[in-house]
């Protein structure tokens, strides 16, 4: 199975699992669960693993953060605005640790997506 075939509540759900525990990947799943355009996207579902052999019972989901990672030049394999795909480093960045160009991504993200962003910040930082 992958991701592609799960509807959209079972990979929230298997998202929400796998990040169970840990505030910035909390964070980060929240934001592109909030945000919604990557959960549809074929290049960013390419990239999240399904594990339905977990120990705990909840069949998880977990994204390759590191293969959708700016680095360098070298873009990630997806599709999407400048916002979108600011919104995916944002997630990145707090999820998987990767450094981002803070100045592009603010001045990349539209006044709905910044939202987005300062909530998921709170929310790593522990706030709701």
């Amino acid at each position: 199975m992958n991701a592609a075939e799960l509807t959209t509540v079972e990979l929230i759900t298997r998202l929400r699992a796998w990040a169970e525990g840990y505030l910035p990947g909390m964070a980060a799943v929240e934001l592109l669960i909030a945000h919604s355009h990557w959960l549809t996207s074929p290049g960013f579902l390419a990239l999240v693993t399904i594990d339905n052999s977990c120990l705990s019972g909840t069949p998880m989901a977990s994204i390759d953060w590191d293969a959708l990672a700016w680095k360098d030049d070298r873009r990630p394999p997806v599709i999407g605005s400048d916002s979108e795909l600011a919104v995916l480093a944002v997630a990145c960045s707090i999820g998987g640790g990767e450094a981002v160009d803070l100045q592009q991504v603010v001045l990349s993200l539209d006044s709905r997506n910044i939202q987005l962003v300062v909530n998921t910040l709170l929310m790593a930082n522990g706030r709701r």
